[in-house]
């Protein structure tokens, strides 16, 4: 377990390649990610690795020196046509996904509900069916759970770019 600011990860890392562990799930947050890559190299630790969303970072990827190659994470994938547009105006994609999932709910928050009554609103809620810059949102129920159904895609990391797999 690891702080948001922690950045020594040798004491894992020994652990880990002093054990049978053959696949390591990197659940940390941008900063510390390519870190811990660099730090399982200088340690000579060789395992597959998979993350987060956190993985959808270029600015990680290119200070991890290519050693995130391979590593795969799940994550939303925005269209192309934003992507080129976000990258236009603001110079990076970094955490695009979340960008892309904000124009998404802002589209849908201010076009799509009805604020009348709390009824309103939740019967609105029910009826979208939005084709968003992530894909399709849609309200779906599973037992005691509600929410919006969208897309969501395993990405990897191979020569320091972000590969969809559909």
């Amino acid at each position: 377990t690891f702080q948001f600011g922690d950045s020594d990860f040798k004491t894992s890392i020994e652990k880990i390649k002093n054990s049978d562990i053959q696949m390591v799930g990197v659940f940390l947050v941008s900063g510390q990610i390519s870190r811990f890559y660099r730090q399982s190299v200088e340690m000579n630790l060789n395992v597959t690795t998979f993350g987060t969303d956190f993985f959808e970072d270029n600015s990680e990827i290119e200070s991890a020196q290519g050693l995130m190659n391979g590593a795969v994470y799940p994550n939303m994938a925005v269209s192309e046509e934003f992507k080129t547009k976000y990258k236009n105006r603001f110079g990076n994609d970094n955490q695009i996904t979340f960008a892309g999932n904000s124009y998404d709910m802002a589209f849908i928050v201010s076009n799509l509900l009805n604020f009348n009554s709390s009824q309103d609103t939740m019967n609105s809620i029910r009826k979208i069916n939005y084709q968003g810059v992530l894909g399709n949102y849609s309200y779906d129920t599973k037992g005691e759970d509600k929410f919006f159904k969208q897309p969501i895609y395993l990405k990897k990391i191979v020569d320091g770019q972000i590969i969809t797999l559909r």
